[in-house]
């Protein structure tokens, strides 16, 4: 008796290992691609801190005083911006010659990330506000 073999099949191993090596590239690729999703993410909250504490210091300037706000659309609203509240939310604690813009990451994924700007720094740091 003679075997047929069909010489363009693969065996059940070698599928297995084909998907193994896609699994592990496929890991390689995921790990930095998701480091760099989270720093995108991350100077999107510092520049727009940085346009909160700008409009902050122009109302002052203005109106001799601060604006407090508590979420991105009132932030929007207050300070006249366009804010966008996909990934952060954004609020301010203000008094009259005082402030401290927060922004909080709106991930359901723990850890939360924050971010804070006050009226005497210059750049945001990875801080809540107090």
């Amino acid at each position: 008796m003679a075997k047929l073999i069909n010489k363009h099949s693969m065996t059940l191993i070698e599928i297995m290992v084909v998907i193994v090596i896609l699994g592990i590239l496929a890991g390689l690729i995921i790990s930095p691609s998701r480091r760099t999703i989270r720093t995108s993410r991350d100077r999107e909250a510092i520049s727009s801190l940085m346009l909160i504490s700008t409009a902050q210091k122009i109302r002052l300037a203005e109106g001799n005083f601060y604006i407090p706000c508590w979420n991105t659309k009132e932030c929007n609203t207050q300070l006249n911006l366009d804010l966008r509240g996909t990934y952060w939310n954004y609020s301010v604690n203000a008094a009259t010659y005082i402030f401290c813009a927060q922004a909080e990451s709106t991930s359901t994924n723990p850890p939360l990330r924050y971010w804070r700007i006050r009226d005497s720094e210059s750049e945001p740091v990875s801080d809540r506000c107090p």
